[in-house]
């Protein structure tokens, strides 16, 4: 059928945000710096308070712990703060100072995973590299991505079998294509 899902939230802070900026009578968001070293310095230190999906206890400890600085930090702790990619968290902060230790599966990796330190963190990634391992057409890789989402074992093992046979059929090792 392919509708187009969508998730409205209703948010208490979007509301908050809005009363201050009517209060202030100002339109800053137009002005607003992706870089302002104020800002970093509150989420390294977990004074997150009031903004939305960064006010947990639990996030605000990793924040402190990957002193985020820089906007795609957030946008990857926001991503891996999940139940399931949860367990990665750690290994990204590590990753992030540790640069030199990344190693990709296939060198082909690095060109979509080097901004999240070799880890596959968003749908996009999974998409993008199913098309350049396996030569995935573009649909073929939204039906992995929602097989992933949906955890439907058994789309997913169909997918799993056409992403090796596609990876072998472009020269990549066969153990590796299983790994990733």
């Amino acid at each position: 059928m392919n509708l187009l899902k969508m998730d409205f939230l209703s948010l208490h802070t979007l509301s908050i945000v809005k009363l201050t900026l009517k209060d202030i009578k100002k339109n800053v968001l137009i002005n607003m710096s992706l870089k302002d070293k104020k800002v970093f310095n509150l989420f390294k230190k977990g004074n997150t308070k009031g903004i939305f999906q960064f006010e947990s206890k639990g996030i605000k400890n990793f924040l402190i712990k990957l002193s985020p600085n820089n906007f795609n930090d957030l946008i990857a702790l926001n991503a891996l703060y999940r139940p399931g990619p949860i367990k990665y968290i750690n290994k990204y902060i590590y990753r992030k100072y540790n640069k030199k230790k990344i190693k990709y599966d296939l060198p082909i990796m690095k060109k979509y995973l080097k901004n999240t330190y070799g880890i596959i963190i968003y749908q996009e990634q999974v998409m993008l590299l199913s098309r350049v391992i396996s030569s995935f057409n573009k649909k073929e890789s939204d039906i992995l991505r929602l097989a992933m989402g949906k955890k439907n074992i058994n789309l997913l093992n169909k997918m799993k079998n056409k992403f090796i046979q596609g990876g072998i059929k472009n020269n990549h090792n066969k153990n590796i294509l299983y790994k990733i």
